[in-house]
């Protein structure tokens, strides 16, 4: 059926979970949903080596350090490694569901129970950190590492190359995000790893506002996702300080910081 001999695959299920990564035994069962991505040459054929070489890509490596085998955030090398530490997420689009992936340079839309691939819209980076958002059909996906990265958002649902029919729009140069953001209404916010919270008009795409969260420490990065309750927005630091932010419903509305 193509993707790799068996004995491969299955050499390779024991390895990867054994790092004991829930992510790891999603990837690699079953094979059929992850293998069209990971087979660069669409020879529907993987060996051994090709499959290694393409779950490198989209898992953390077991070494110490950052995601990344130490070259990611909190890692000794420093700089970004190419791949995803972004978890799937299931997108209920047109009367049933979508498994949708942040890979490195490319969103991408599954069955998620036969491993189907669906669609699949190009315009990311290689690096992905944050989980992609979803609210009433439209798919938001933010891809930047350490550096500055993309953003877009996307109607859910279509089939084959989506990039340009299904595209809401796409933003450059958004800032470096670790942790994932939260849609509140007609608005997206996000954390950046320096500690900046942002506002996105979730229409368009339009920044409205941005607010460095400054606390008491001179350590005011944040690698946290934020967390939603009710209109209350809380945004951990690595400092151990936590922010609750009141979402503001008109555009434009800066944060109330409680």
């Amino acid at each position: 059926s193509g993707f790799g001999p068996p004995d491969a695959l299955e050499s390779m299920s024991e390895a990867l979970l054994g790092f004991g990564s829930a992510r790891a035994s999603l990837v690699v069962a079953p094979p059929a949903l992850w293998g069209f991505s990971l087979d660069k040459e669409k020879g529907d054929d993987l060996d051994e080596g090709q499959l290694r070489e393409g779950l490198n890509g989209v898992l953390p490596r077991p070494q110490g350090g950052g995601p990344g085998g130490g070259r990611g955030p909190g890692g000794r090398g420093g700089g970004d490694p190419s791949g995803s530490w972004s978890t799937p997420v299931i997108v209920p689009s047109g009367g049933h569901d979508e498994l949708v992936v942040n890979f490195p340079n490319r969103l991408v839309g599954y069955h998620p129970l036969t491993g189907k691939q669906l669609w699949l819209s190009k315009g990311l980076t290689a690096v992905s950190y944050a989980t992609p958002l979803w609210t009433d059909g439209t798919v938001i996906a933010m891809a930047a590492g350490m550096g500055t990265g993309v953003g877009l958002a996307l109607k859910a649902g279509g089939s084959g190359d989506v990039t340009e029919s299904q595209r809401l729009w796409r933003l450059e140069r958004v800032k470096s995000q670790i942790g994932t953001g939260v849609i509140h209404g007609e608005h997206i916010y996000t954390i950046s790893s320096d500690g900046i919270a942002e506002c996105y008009e979730l229409k368009t795409g339009k920044r409205l506002w941005e607010e460095r969260l400054q606390g008491p420490s001179s350590r005011n990065s944040s690698w946290s996702s934020m967390l939603l309750a009710g209109d209350r927005i809380f945004v951990p630091n690595q400092c151990g300080h936590v922010f609750v932010l009141k979402a503001g419903e008109q555009s434009g509305s800066m944060p109330e910081v409680l």
